[in-house]
């Protein structure tokens, strides 16, 4: 009896792994959308900036944010905004970003609390997001200033 329990226990992990996995990070991918969400949730928000024919931002993509414990923190707490420099290069360029990938976490009132050049591995990513929302809750606008 204890043993299927434990079978059972397993397999509900697993399932429920696999549907916030195939769920995968809700992206915005409109900046004006993303930001409209900011500030309706008061979250941060997490911007990806990708290019054509980066393998580490195909990494980054399909490998740490797919990971289902990066998927679940980043939909829980933040608005996910995935930016490609071929299709928005003013956005990009306005930013002032030349290396890919790059992982932004710009707080609800607008101030930047982390950049990331390159590539993460999961771990590394949760640690970062983590810490980037702590210091936002210590922030926590009265009123947004955008």
């Amino acid at each position: 009896m204890r043993c299927r329990n434990v079978g059972l226990g397993l397999l509900l992990s697993i399932v429920l792994v696999a549907s916030v996995n195939a769920e995968g990070i809700r992206w915005y991918t409109n900046a004006d959308d993303a930001w409209n969400e900011v500030d309706v949730e008061a979250k941060p928000l997490m911007v990806l900036v990708t290019r054509p024919g980066c393998p580490f931002c195909v990494r980054m993509k399909n490998g740490t944010l797919a990971d289902p414990l990066v998927v679940q923190v980043v939909n829980a707490e933040f608005v996910a905004l995935r930016v490609d420099q071929q299709e928005d290069p003013a956005f990009v360029r306005d930013l002032g970003i030349k290396a890919f990938p790059t992982l932004l976490i710009i707080s609800p009132n607008d101030k930047l609390m982390d950049r990331v050049k390159g590539y993460m591995n999961a771990d590394q990513t949760r640690l970062r997001l983590e810490n980037a929302r702590r210091a936002t809750m210590a922030q926590r606008p009265e009123n947004s200033t955008r």
